[in-house]
Parts: C-alpha cells; structure tokens; sequence
C-alpha cells in the first residue's frame, strides 16, 4: 500500500483553480500515508515545486528551498 500512496503523492500536481494553500493541505494528507519519516520535508518541498503551477520558476531559482522555509 505504501508503494501506492507514494505513487499518488509523486504524481499530485495542482490542479487548475486549487489555491497553493489547499494545494500544500492535499500534499500534507497525502504525505501522512507514505512513511516518508527522515525524507518528509525533501519529498514535500520536490513535489511541491514540481507540481505547483505559478511559482514554479521562482522556487527553482531559490538556493537551497526547503519546505519549511519562511
């Protein structure tokens, strides 16, 4: 099952109209299920740039992003 909900996790993007706020909600309650442990903050902020539609090029530009940057 794990294999699965990973599969899930890694292909979630954006969806057209979803707020970024919602977007990171729906990724958070997707990564609960992935047993990610140590990897989590890696694997959120990997999806999080790969699958959010508006600041994705700003994101990529940043040095070092981590997911719980402020």
């Amino acid at each position: 099952m794990v294999t699965a909900n990973r599969y899930t996790f890694s292909t979630r993007n954006q969806q057209d109209g979803e707020s970024s706020f919602d977007y990171i909600n729906a990724l958070q309650i997707l990564a609960d299920k992935c047993q990610f442990q140590g990897f989590l903050e890696e694997a959120l902020r990997d999806r999080l740039i790969a699958g959010i539609l508006k600041t994705r090029q700003r994101l990529l530009a940043m040095v070092n992003p981590t997911y719980t940057r402020k």
